[in-house]
């Protein structure tokens, strides 16, 4: 597995609005072609970033990909759309407390309205607030990665004058039900790590969906990432605890009325990777730029090109198994407002 546009918890970063994680099964072809594409570009290693730059390297990365020939069931992406899921953990990280003292917590999130919520979030919060939307998404930001009294009270600022400045009904109803006192912010947020990073939705998504599809178990070889790193050793604890049921590991599902998640059951360890050392890396570092590419192009997060239109002929779409992001009238929406 590699990764594309890592920003970490910063989803406000205009220049890589999109975050990819690939995943691919190599075999003995997949390794040849890696070493062809490697001898046509003279580089120590393929990276997606500096091929892209290039005529000569966008064609390299064409013509692996029709020599590697990826498919559904030897590689697979998730991608994550970084305004929309910014939007969507308003939702869930601000609405959700209201919801959970209310006792409607699972009823929210199996009917779908949890959902629903950061779709309104997503394509109202910009014509409906203006500016002040700007300033609210900030603060959030600053208060997920590192809370602080200070960063608590200019969430909450923003949020008041969200409140006021709000010409939209339905937008103004979702902020009246988002918390609001600095208690409920500590208690949320004093003691948070890593809870805006999509990489680590990603890895659990990626585990999931392998142990459902392989429904065998399966080790990972990730590119080195010290946030992964952090939280692989959870999942390792996971794992351990499992079995020391007695039971052999078998692929589970977690469904809770529209949610339905494959559960990274079948998954044994993460090993990390640098990838000048490990050609399938590079390989996975390659498809996550592609991918990223494309769905920044898709959602109009990013000009689409030329080599966006090349990425969809070659099937670089169709391996996205999971996507966080909006739908295609929201996109329209939004780009209308801007």
């Amino acid at each position: 597995m590699d990764e594309a546009g890592n920003t970490g918890e910063n989803l406000l970063d205009a220049t890589q609005p999109v975050y990819a994680l690939a995943a691919i099964r190599a075999d003995t072809q997949t390794h040849a072609a890696i070493t062809a594409a490697l001898a046509r570009t003279q580089m120590p290693e393929l990276k997606f970033h500096r091929l892209r730059n290039s005529s000569a390297g966008r064609r390299i990365i064409l013509e692996l990909l029709g020599e590697v020939e990826p498919r559904p069931d030897t590689a697979a992406v998730m991608v994550v759309h970084k305004p929309w899921m910014l939007a969507a953990k308003l939702v869930d990280e601000v609405i959700e407390p209201r919801m959970l003292a209310k006792g409607v917590q699972m009823a929210w999130y199996k009917t779908g309205s949890a959902r629903r919520m950061a779709h309104a979030v997503f394509a109202l919060a910009p014509g409906a607030l203006g500016e002040v939307y700007s300033e609210l998404q900030a603060t959030f930001v600053a208060l997920l990665r590192d809370y602080s009294e200070a960063r608590a009270e200019a969430f909450l600022k923003a949020l008041r004058r969200a409140k006021i400045v709000c010409v939209n009904e339905e937008m103004h109803a979702l902020l009246s039900v988002m918390i609001d006192t600095p208690a409920e912010v500590r208690e949320e947020f004093a003691t948070r790590r890593d809870a805006l990073d999509p990489s680590l939705t990603a890895l659990f998504g990626q585990a999931g969906h392998w142990s459902s599809f392989l429904a065998e178990p399966f080790e990972v070889v990730h590119d080195e990432s010290n946030t992964v790193r952090r939280w692989a050793r959870q999942l390792e604890e996971m794992i351990l605890a499992r079995g020391m049921t007695g039971e052999p590991p078998r692929p589970e599902t977690l469904v809770a009325g529209e949610i339905v998640i494959p559960l990274p059951t079948m998954l044994q360890s993460i090993t990390f990777a640098t990838s000048e050392h490990d050609e399938r890396v590079q390989l996975a570092d390659v498809l996550a730029g592609c991918s990223a590419h494309l769905f920044a192009a898709r959602t109009g997060a990013k000009p689409s090109d030329r080599f966006a239109r090349d990425l969809e002929r070659a099937g670089v779409g169709g391996l996205s198994f999971s996507v966080v992001g909006p739908e295609s009238d929201e996109v329209d929406a939004v780009s209308a407002v801007g």
